[in-house]
């Protein structure tokens, strides 16, 4: 009984712009992490355990605090638009719901 001796696998190791580069791609694209990693030929084990093992950019996705700035100043001008659009409401709909004053003059035929 020969038994073939099958070919010892090696494992293929990846270098960190690789890896940069496909956890890149796998978050702007908007593919799945199947896609991803038969587009690169890795496991897609391998796609979620890189992601666990990169550096993050921050607690806020990368982005520097001018940037954080800029979006807390534009969301803060929104949030003053929408307040004051709901107090316009909120005056339009009381002065609709209020019963006719009764010194209002009736019209004379």
């Amino acid at each position: 009984m020969d038994k073939a001796i099958a070919p010892k696998k090696t494992r293929k190791h990846h270098d960190e712009d690789f890896k940069r580069r496909v956890l890149e791609n796998w978050t702007t694209s908007g593919k799945s992490a199947v896609q991803v990693a038969r587009e690169f030929g890795v496991s897609t084990f391998n796609l979620y355990s890189w992601r666990g093992k990169a550096p993050h950019q921050g607690p806020h996705g990368g982005l520097d605090a001018a940037a954080l700035a800029a979006e807390v100043a534009r969301l803060k001008r929104e949030l003053a638009i929408a307040v004051e659009q709901r107090d316009i409401l909120k005056k339009s709909l009381g002065i609709l719901c209020e019963p006719p004053r009764k010194s209002m003059p009736a019209s004379k035929r």
